[in-house]
């Protein structure tokens, strides 16, 4: 992309280079904006829980919490890379859009698990399929194996180790991702069916328990923002 820009100003064109995710400090403004709208709407929630990849909607979801003063966390489940190499790119974007905010968010705000990452981006574990037969089971709700079913997967796992926050509210933020014609591609097993080998007891059992904590009920949609699948 940068040679091809490099040619375009030779050629006294102007381009936008927009990298994957749209997650630049520009981008990552978008998903300032809508952590402002949700503190508005409501302001008794913990923690934001979303999967994260290019980085843009954790850096603006901080960003937003920040200007609003809110203490609530932001809990990323990386899609793809390990750890530190997913704190790397949230943390690259925070400084140009402390630039753009005017408030700047403190690096240990930044917090990544990537124990639900797997074998790689885009290929889904064990517990990802068992989490999007659960959701939509269970709650009705459609995930992608990609994103959401991602970070819903990271969700329970804290959930069954008793990670929960003492009973207040976890807001989950799914920005879209790979939708299948056919879901049964994704869950590996007829449809309607919750799993072979657990029985639907099993599985309604951790579905009341994640209930309990308020988790994983509520998305937040932030459409346009310029951030993308981030």
């Amino acid at each position: 992309m940068k040679r091809v820009a490099q040619g375009s100003r030779a050629a006294g064109k102007r381009p936008y280079v927009m990298p994957v995710g749209g997650s630049t400090p520009l981008g990552a403004v978008g998903y300032a904006n809508a952590a402002m709208e949700l503190c508005e709407q409501m302001d008794d929630f913990d923690t934001i829980v979303l999967a994260t990849g290019s980085g843009g909607t954790q850096a603006g979801l901080l960003g937003g919490l920040a200007l609003e003063g809110s203490e609530a966390r932001v809990l990323g489940f990386s899609v793809g890379a390990p750890l530190e190499r997913q704190r790397g790119k949230v943390l690259d974007i925070l400084p140009g859009l402390a630039e753009l905010l005017g408030v700047e968010v403190p690096k240990d705000a930044v917090i990544v698990d990537d124990q639900s990452v797997g074998p790689g981006y885009g290929v889904p574990t064990p517990e990802v399929k068992e989490a999007l037969a659960m959701a939509a089971s269970l709650e009705g709700l459609y995930l992608d194996p990609v994103y959401t079913g991602k970070s819903m997967a990271g969700l329970i796992r804290h959930a069954r180790a008793g990670r929960g926050l003492h009973g207040r509210p976890e807001m989950g933020a799914g920005r879209g991702g790979v939708q299948h014609g056919d879901r049964r591609a994704a869950l590996g097993q007829p449809v309607g069916h919750v799993g072979a080998d657990a029985p639907r007891s099993d599985h309604e059992g951790v579905g009341a328990g994640l209930r309990g904590h308020r988790a994983g009920a509520a998305t937040c949609s932030a459409a346009g923002s310029g951030a993308g699948r981030a």
